[in-house]
């Protein structure tokens, strides 16, 4: 994922340098070219954060981000190349640009930025100090996407987000999957493989929710057994049984103080 992630941010890397040079080389609309510039900035180092992050990007979440940020680029590289002096005689002859024009790609340029400092965010299961304050804050992306957005995140806590919160995010996982119908879209989102990691390394506190979790989801939606049975998870819930019953005899037996001879 690691390369492949690299590969995908070369292009909006790419396109956030033209922005910015013909930005630099605007010859009408300066200032409005200039403001441009401050918020291309402003991507341009999310991109670069992006490609040095040592941890994987979810990968869903990060192909929208990217394939949204790209389309916004190529529509401000549009715009700015228009004030350049290549474009000044074509000016002449065509259509004035429009000041809206320059804030409509402003609030774009703004929501993609915030869209990878989102991405950033959840994909390095970061929370923003100990009451998770970046979920009170979904990205403009949510706007599209509002029950991904909420799986991503919820996935992010349940990784390495702080105990407290990785014990509520299975049940979060399992109401949104009720309120929404989107049982399908956890298994798309790799909720199987997300699970069975906790069941093997997870605290035996989460381990107990995840496992509740799983009764709820096989129970409202048959397609799970099938994919649960792929990462071994029933395996996996059958040994913490066994080891529970174990420990629970352990309690009941008896050592004789009398040695038989």
């Amino acid at each position: 994922m690691a390369n492949r992630l690299k590969l995908m941010l070369e292009k909006p890397i790419h396109l956030a340098g033209k922005v910015l040079k013909a930005a630099d080389e605007a010859r009408i609309f300066k200032s409005d070219c200039k403001g441009l510039k401050v918020i291309t900035i402003t991507l341009a180092v999310s991109l670069q954060q992006a490609a040095r992050i040592r941890k994987d990007l979810h990968e869903r979440p990060t192909l929208l981000v990217v394939d949204d940020t790209n389309q916004v680029l190529e529509r401000a590289l549009t715009l700015v190349q228009k004030c350049s002096p290549n474009s000044l005689v074509k000016h002449v002859f065509s259509p004035k640009i429009h000041a809206d024009a320059f804030q409509t790609i402003s609030s774009q340029l703004k929501n993609a930025v915030d869209n990878f400092s989102w991405l950033l965010c959840i994909s390095a299961a970061i929370l923003d100090g100990s009451d998770g304050n970046y979920l009170r804050h979904p990205p403009p992306l949510a706007a599209k996407e509002p029950v991904l957005c909420s799986i991503w995140e919820q996935v992010a806590i349940l990784s390495s987000g702080s105990l407290s919160h990785r014990l509520d995010a299975p049940k979060s996982l399992v109401l949104v999957a009720k309120k929404t119908s989107c049982y399908g879209k956890l298994i798309q989102e790799g909720i199987c493989s997300v699970f069975a990691k906790v069941l093997k390394e997870g605290p035996m506190q989460l381990q107990a929710e995840v496992a509740r979790a799983i009764s709820e989801l096989v129970a409202n939606y048959a397609p799970f057994q099938q994919h649960f049975a792929q990462y071994n998870v029933i395996l996996l819930l059958v040994s913490h049984l066994a080891f529970e019953t174990m420990e629970e005899h352990s309690r009941y037996t008896i050592i004789s103080p009398f040695i038989l001879l």
